[in-house]
């Protein structure tokens, strides 16, 4: 069922049977405290009670980072990933945000569901012959003691030994709260 559609540059979103604003905040901009934005986009429509939400009724979602990808055939949550964060071991947040529409199983994703691509909470980084961890993190972070947050997240990838970094890993740099 598609739920969302673009009009004249805004996104509209059909409320759905569970749904709260706190939920849609989540599935749209990756935030749930943004409901409050939500709200104030739609307090004709909602009424004065922000927890009396209908089903079936038309929302706007305030903002221009909504994303939306309807799936084709053939795709995996991993290949949407790669396409819009650049990194294909993070399709987690795509799922969380659809599971919904997709169910229980990640892997079984039906061609022409649109899905809800929210803003990723990481920065992709290819490495670069002569990178350290220390210097990637004074580059994302002007601080190059955060570089174990950057190991930690990539321990996988990089291995056991963080000073042996190799050029070209598609490293997950996290944002930080």
């Amino acid at each position: 069922m598609t739920t969302s559609t673009t009009q004249s540059g805004k996104t509209l979103y059909t409320v759905q049977v569970g749904d709260t604003l706190s939920s849609i905040a989540q599935r749209f901009y990756g935030n749930k405290e943004r409901w409050h934005d939500i709200y104030e986009a739609n307090r004709s429509v909602i009424g004065n009670d922000p927890n009396r939400l209908r089903a079936g009724i038309q929302i706007a979602l305030p903002g221009s980072n909504i994303r939306t990808y309807t799936v084709q055939s053939g795709d995996t949550l991993s290949s949407i990933a790669q396409q819009f964060y650049g990194v294909s071991r993070r399709w987690d947040p795509i799922y969380e945000a659809n599971r919904s529409l997709i169910g229980n199983d990640p892997n079984q994703l039906r061609p022409r569901i649109l899905l809800i691509i929210p803003p990723p909470d990481f920065r992709a980084y290819t490495t670069q012959m002569g990178d350290t961890l220390s210097a990637i993190a004074q580059r994302f972070y002007n601080d190059p003691s955060r570089w174990n947050l950057i190991y930690e997240t990539n321990r996988g990838i990089i291995g056991v030994d963080p000073n042996r970094l190799q050029t070209g890993l598609n490293l997950v740099i996290p944002n930080l709260v």
